[in-house]
């Protein structure tokens, strides 16, 4: 039969033992969050977002993209030139995520319709476009105008990555009917 010694002994021991796995699991624990923190901090910072694409404004045939870039306010900047041969008169712009899914040469969000200025002044900032804008074969002008998403104006944080579709309302110089196109693709960050 064991002393009372040697009982209080072995609880010793055992309690050395528990205490020793309570240090280890919040030693270790404690260490698990603080990493498990920093990955967060990381991750939602947007640096390990993949942009593997690059900045790119892709135009349609007759177009080039000179500069173009994007705000956190949602306000598309694009430099436009056309290459045509015919001098444009450009009545609307609109900025969407996505094309129309019946008319790929309309947006879906936005100014669905590309109208002016006067007709849907919210599409632009300031009074960009109040009045329309001649772009001569061989130059260039800056087109100004807020992108729409399926939420409203297409906001976000600086760094986060934006594609979407530039679509011009315009008339042919000596032509009066309008005609609708999507000039350019933009894929680029908000600045």
């Amino acid at each position: 039969m064991r002393t009372r010694r040697e009982k209080r002994i072995e609880v010793g021991r055992k309690g050395m033992k528990a205490q020793s796995a309570i240090d280890y699991l919040i030693s270790y624990g404690s260490a698990l969050i603080i990493i498990a923190a920093a990955i967060y901090i990381i991750a939602s910072s947007g640096v390990l977002t993949p942009y593997l694409s690059g900045s790119t404004c892709t135009p349609s045939p007759g177009y080039i993209c000179n500069a173009y870039a994007i705000n956190a306010t949602g306000v598309m900047n694009v430099k436009l030139a056309q290459v045509t041969g015919v001098t444009l008169k450009i009545n609307g712009a609109a900025c969407s995520t996505t094309p129309n899914t019946t008319n790929a040469s309309l947006p879906e969000y936005g100014n669905v319709h590309i109208k002016n200025y006067s007709s849907d002044s919210s599409a632009y900032p300031g009074n960009y476009l109040a009045n329309p804008m001649v772009l001569a074969s061989d130059s260039s002008n800056s087109i100004y105008v807020y992108c729409y998403g399926s939420g409203g104006i297409d906001k976000s944080k600086s760094g986060n990555i934006f594609n979407g579709y530039l679509f011009i309302n315009y008339t042919v110089e000596g032509l009066h009917t309008n005609n609708y196109a999507k000039i350019v693709q933009v894929t680029t960050k908000y600045s």
